[in-house]
């Protein structure tokens, strides 16, 4: 009778323990890497563009984050591979990124747009109307009839710094803000 206690009490252990082991790998592959990104300050975040329900803001160099408007999710890239994501194990630290960042760059995603064919564009994508003119293409005139110019560099002006530390205070300034007040 002891043995077969001993055994069933070995299989538990045993089944627990890989519980335990997977809910560790899980905690340290999608939970603890958020912790860098939520105990950031705004101003590391650098917005680039919004495209629909679709917002990319970069963090660092080769780590850009990808919210998305409709489901109030963020997904982590590295280079163009997919880290972090939303999943139930990371469901609380996910929300709370998503509204750190949408309130940090609330005037980015929400007031500086530009729809166009009913699709949204952030404004340093679509930066001024166009006039037709010529273009030459391998010897060829064509005329150019395009709406918008494209320009993902949109530099704020010094109005729209201040009026944004006036609003959510300097913390919330980006890196580049930053430079541009510091001039």
């Amino acid at each position: 009778m002891d043995f077969i206690f001993g055994i069933l009490l070995g299989i538990y252990l045993l089944g627990a323990f890989n519980i335990m082991k997977n809910v560790n790998k899980t905690y340290k592959a999608l939970i603890k890497p958020l912790d860098k990104y939520i105990n950031s300050n705004i101003s590391n975040f650098t917005f680039i563009e919004r495209k629909n329900i679709m917002v990319k803001l970069n963090f660092d160099k080769e780590y850009y984050l990808i919210l998305m408007l409709d489901t109030n999710s963020v997904n982590v890239f590295k280079n163009d591979e997919l880290v972090l994501y939303n999943v139930k194990e990371n469901k609380t630290k996910m929300k709370y990124l998503f509204d750190k960042l949408v309130n940090g760059f609330n005037d980015n995603i929400y007031r500086n747009i530009t729809e166009v064919n009913g699709n949204v564009f952030s404004n340093n994508l679509l930066i001024k109307e166009n006039k037709e003119k010529n273009i030459n293409i391998n010897g060829k005139e064509y005329l150019n009839k395009s709406k918008w110019d494209i320009d993902n560099i949109h530099t704020p002006t010094i109005d729209d710094i201040l009026d944004k530390i006036n609003k959510t205070g300097v913390e919330s300034l980006t890196k580049i803000e930053l430079k541009i007040l510091g001039k």
